[in-house]
C-alpha cells in the first residue's frame, strides 16, 4: 500500500511539474510598425511575426507578414529590450537582392539550434543566446523584436517586440 501511494505522490509531483513547465506559451506574436523603430520610422508599411516553439524547444515555426512593404530587403530577430537597437541573431528574410515589395507573406519557415547566430552580449541581451530554448526564454523576457528592413528604411521599417 505505502508503494502505491508513493507511486501516486510521485506522479502526482511529475504531472504539476509538467503542467507548470507547459504553462508557458508555446506561441508567440507581435505587430510590426515603424514607431516601434528606434528612432521611429513614419511608414505606411506595418505586418505581424509569429513564432511556434514545439515541446521540447527544439525547433520553431515562424511566420512573417508585411502590407505595404515597399522594397523590402530583409527580416531577422534581433536581441535587446523595446527603445533600444541589438545584434541580428536569426535571419527569417534575405538579404533580398533585388528588394521585394509585399502585400501578404514575406516568409515563413522552421529553424533550428544551427539557425541562431550565437550572442553573448549580456549588456543588450541580458543572457547568451546560442539555441532555440535561450531564444524562447529570451522572448518570454521581452528581450527579442522583430525587425523588416526596406531599400528606404536599411536599420528598419517596421519593428516589434516579441511577447507571449
Amino acid at each position: 500500500m505505502r508503494k502505491l501511494i508513493g507511486s501516486f505522490l510521485a506522479l502526482g509531483v511529475s504531472l504539476s511539474l509538467a503542467g507548470a513547465a507547459l504553462a508557458a506559451p508555446l506561441t508567440l506574436r507581435t505587430t510590426l510598425t515603424g514607431d516601434q523603430e528606434v528612432p521611429t520610422v513614419d511608414t505606411n508599411t506595418n505586418g505581424t511575426v509569429s513564432i511556434s516553439f514545439d515541446p521540447g524547444l527544439t525547433l520553431a515555426r515562424f511566420d512573417v507578414r508585411v502590407r505595404n512593404g515597399v522594397e523590402i530587403t530583409q527580416a531577422h530577430f534581433h536581441c535587446a529590450k523595446a527603445g533600444v537597437n541589438g545584434a541580428v541573431i536569426v535571419f527569417l528574410f534575405g538579404p533580398a537582392d533585388p528588394p521585394v515589395d509585399v502585400q501578404g507573406k514575406l516568409a515563413s519557415g522552421t529553424l533550428r539550434n544551427e539557425d541562431i547566430m550565437p550572442v553573448d552580449d549580456e549588456d543588450v541581451c541580458g543572457s547568451p543566446i546560442n539555441n532555440i530554448a535561450s531564444l524562447y526564454q529570451a522572448m518570454l523576457e521581452g528581450r527579442i523584436y522583430a525587425n523588416v528592413h526596406s531599400s528606404e528604411n536599411p536599420g528598419g521599417e517596421v519593428r516589434g517586440q516579441m511577447l507571449p
